[in-house]
């Protein structure tokens, strides 16, 4: 069927690189993103919640949305986790992917598989496509399966190894994300001078991603920057693009790092395969730092929050921050001390009480109060439906029984 515009299915439709994908492409393609465990709701894309956990419900969602080109960036990326929990790992990075891609052959859409440059063992520089896989841990080991599944399902697919940067969305931060607001706020920011990579803006690795799509390529293709830098390297020149001081970058070193999952060194990846085939010149790291800046103000994706209603909204300003800061430097008190008793004193003096207790939390708070009221075994709690589950809970803490009652919309009790 012929659409006005072309569509495009993102899995994955609530990470950093689907979120960003939708952002770039909205204005010449029909975006939807495929959201799973969390929802957010954006402007410049549709958004729909799918089930993939089956053949069957893979294609009833491609059916339905009737996709020129599917891109498949759903993923269990964090190398720790994935080494946790394999079979999690296997799940979402090989058998999902290779659904997805199923799916979209079904339908007679394209497929773009987003790999990972954690192919290698990480002894050599500039990795190249032909290069024998050696993947050191689970999530190399799941990214690795996915592909073969996602190729063996689609025969026209799109794998794309590769490592990005870019804005990514309030509750995800992306690694520059990271690396700015440390440097901003002034807080420690360890970086690894032993391992290497080649990223590439976000931005740019979607234009190439289309443009290859646009010549019909198939297979395997590295998609990365033209440097090899270091994540030290990468923070220092992220900090001079930005115009910040980065003299708080500690260099550390992966090789130290015990308590991590084992990775390569240096996942810098060799694109002469798509230069040489498609004649594609890849950015260099100064370009894409730049670009990353010139869009900061206003790009689409910064900010973005899940799709909620928040229970109540915390007003912090200056003078509260001060105030932490303040605590924190007197004597190195972290809780208890003299500020803790300031506050009980003005508390009883407000509410006309001889003596006050600060307590951990709002619920530490009232549960306490309900055991002062007496509140028991076989006692009724009449309280609101629209309301923190803590003011419920202090009821079944002292196993009392709950009683729900909507609001007076005259007195508002």
């Amino acid at each position: 069927m012929q659409h006005a515009r072309p569509r495009l299915v993102i899995t994955g439709g609530s990470g950093l690189l689907a979120l960003n994908w939708a952002a770039h492409m909205a204005q010449t393609w029909d975006v939807t993103l495929l959201q799973n465990h969390r929802q957010v709701s954006v402007g410049f894309a549709k958004t729909q919640m799918a089930d993939l956990r089956s053949e069957r419900s893979v294609a009833r969602v491609f059916e339905r949305i009737e996709p020129d080109l599917v891109v498949n960036t759903a993923a269990l990326s964090n190398v720790d986790l994935c080494q946790t929990e394999p079979e999690r790992a296997f799940e979402i990075n090989a058998e999902l992917a290779g659904r997805i891609a199923q799916g979209a052959w079904a339908v007679g859409a394209g497929c773009i598989q987003i790999s990972t440059d954690h192919l290698s063992d990480g002894k050599v520089a500039f990795s190249p496509e032909t290069a024998p896989a050696s993947p050191m841990n689970i999530y190399a080991e799941s990214k690795l399966a996915g592909e073969g599944r996602v190729l063996s399902a689609h025969p026209d697919a799109l794998v794309l190894r590769t490592n990005f940067f870019g804005w990514g969305p309030a509750y995800r931060n992306s690694f520059s994300d990271t690396v700015l607001r440390n440097l901003r706020a002034g807080w420690p920011l360890h970086l690894f001078e032993d391992a290497y990579f080649s990223p590439i803006l976000i931005e740019d690795l979607v234009e190439i991603a289309h443009e290859l799509i646009g010549l019909k390529a198939t297979g395997i293709f590295n998609v990365a920057g033209r440097d090899r830098v270091s994540k030290l390297e990468f923070g220092l020149r992220l900090a001079s693009t930005f115009d910040l001081d980065a003299s708080i970058a500690v260099p550390s070193r992966l090789q130290d790092r015990d308590d991590l999952a084992p990775r390569p060194l240096d996942l810098s990846l060799d694109t002469t395969k798509i230069q040489s085939i498609f004649s594609i010149r890849l950015p260099d790291l100064s370009t894409g730092l730049t670009r990353l800046k010139r869009c900061e103000a206003d790009h689409p994706v910064k900010g973005l929050g899940p799709f909620m209603i928040p229970y109540g909204r915390h007003h912090i300003d200056a003078d509260d921050r001060a105030a932490v800061a303040e605590f924190m430097n007197l004597n190195g008190w972290l809780t208890q001390g003299p500020t803790v008793e300031a506050f009980e004193r003005a508390v009883a003096e407000r509410v006309g009480a001889h003596y006050a207790v600060a307590v951990s939390s709002g619920t530490a708070g009232l549960h306490l109060a309900a055991l002062a009221a007496g509140l028991n075994a076989g006692d009724t709690l009449l309280t609101t439906p629209t309301t923190f589950v803590a003011t419920a809970n202090a009821a079944q803490y002292c196993g009392a029984n709950l009683a729900f009652a909507d609001l007076d919309p005259d007195t508002g009790n």
